[in-house]
């Protein structure tokens, strides 16, 4: 994809294919290509098929290896942070794949990843507070964090969040409101939205599959 012209074909046919089933917006970035599709149809196998189909185009034209993950559908246009980070993660970055390179890191970025794993369940984890105790320009911070993780502080402030609340569901009975403060929420009904949007199921279901 290093040509521009090629880049250009690949975005083209990828806006042209998946407009047929809504209006589409999309995007690319090295060997990233981001769909964000605004449809009135629900129909997941339909959209499944199209991405199926693309990405085995792109791999007879390209001869390389093409890898798709899904976001899920929402109503709400603030999601779509959400739905792109739980889509990143299906593709394989996560934090796991990030620790395997971990001392490649920055030691300002090192230092900001142990605060967001010892404060992640207080209300007030934010990269601003970071910021200053470092006395760091926030805005450098916050662009340097999302060049080295491929996520926003934010986005990667609810991955952990939510992967530690999913693990409080598993492991204890906790009710869910419990769980929602440990993980440093206030308000239960934005933690089951939230955690809805980014797991496809409320807490609750999540408790009862994981139980079965």
């Amino acid at each position: 994809m290093g040509e521009t012209s090629v880049r250009y074909f690949i975005r083209e046919c990828a806006h042209e294919s998946f407009s047929g089933l809504g209006t589409a917006a999309v995007c690319e970035e090295d060997r990233l290509i981001t769909v964000v599709l605004f449809t009135e149809r629900d129909d997941k196998a339909v959209w499944e098929q199209r991405v199926q189909e693309i990405s085995k185009w792109m791999e007879a034209k390209l001869r390389i290896e093409v890898k798709t993950g899904h976001g899920g559908c929402t109503k709400e246009i603030g999601d779509l942070g959400l739905m792109y980070m739980r889509s990143m993660m299906s593709l394989g970055f996560n934090e796991i794949t990030r620790k395997e390179r971990g001392d490649s890191f920055p030691p300002i970025i090192k230092a900001l990843l142990k605060y967001v794993h010892n404060e992640y369940a207080n209300e007030a984890a934010n990269l601003s507070d970071f910021a200053q105790q470092f006395q760091v320009n926030a805005n450098y911070l916050s662009n340097l964090f999302h060049q080295e993780m491929g996520l926003t502080y934010t986005q990667y402030l609810t991955q952990i969040r939510l992967t530690e609340a999913k693990r409080w569901l598993r492991e204890t009975n906790l009710k869910v409101y419990e769980v929602c403060i440990r993980v440093g929420y206030k308000d239960p009904a934005y933690f089951s939205r939230i955690f809805k949007t980014f797991v496809g199921m409320a807490p609750g279901d999540y408790r009862t599959v994981e139980h079965s």
